[in-house]
């Protein structure tokens, strides 16, 4: 008896599409044109926007560089951006231990949300200081914004 094969082994493969559902599978990595949108949807607490950068590629990478970069052009000097930086993490981590019984997030979720969330107080204090009104407490309050901010995604995307 001849042996049978089976028509779709010959066909090729379209990796670009999901021939099952027939529509675009989700992007894997964060994009530069959505980075402006993320910056605000996480401010905002938007559970879509949160979960995009959850499950984004880079977005633990990009975030840092972010948050790097504003807190470079935010503090007045070397010591203020040191200290801007202990307190977020600490509060951070303090957030984030609160947090993992209520919402279910890993750590590593708590700090890439983090990262996210403070870039739009240290915007604001990026401003500040090119206006003339930096200070080492701009950079506090921005830490501190920037947590109260990150309370209100981990509840946006509440895991558990």
């Amino acid at each position: 008896m001849p042996r049978r094969e089976m028509e779709s082994l010959k066909a090729p493969i379209a990796l670009h599409e999901d021939t099952a559902a027939g529509r675009r599978l989700r992007r894997a990595f964060v994009e530069r044109r959505e980075i402006p949108g993320l910056v605000v949807g996480t401010a905002r607490g938007d559970p879509v926007v949160c979960r995009r950068v959850l499950g984004a590629r880079r977005g633990g990478r990009i975030g840092f560089t972010l948050a790097l970069a504003g807190l470079a052009l935010a503090a007045p000097s070397l010591r203020a951006a040191l200290l801007a930086a202990l307190l977020h993490v600490s509060l951070g981590l303090l957030v984030g231990l609160g947090a993992r019984g209520r919402t279910g997030h890993r750590t590593r979720e708590v700090q890439r949300l983090a990262l996210w969330t403070v870039l739009t107080p240290l915007g604001v204090a990026v401003l500040a200081r090119l206006s003339g009104f930096g200070s080492l407490k701009l950079c506090m309050a921005a830490a501190i914004v920037g947590q109260l901010l990150l309370l209100r995604a981990l509840r946006a995307t509440r895991a558990g």
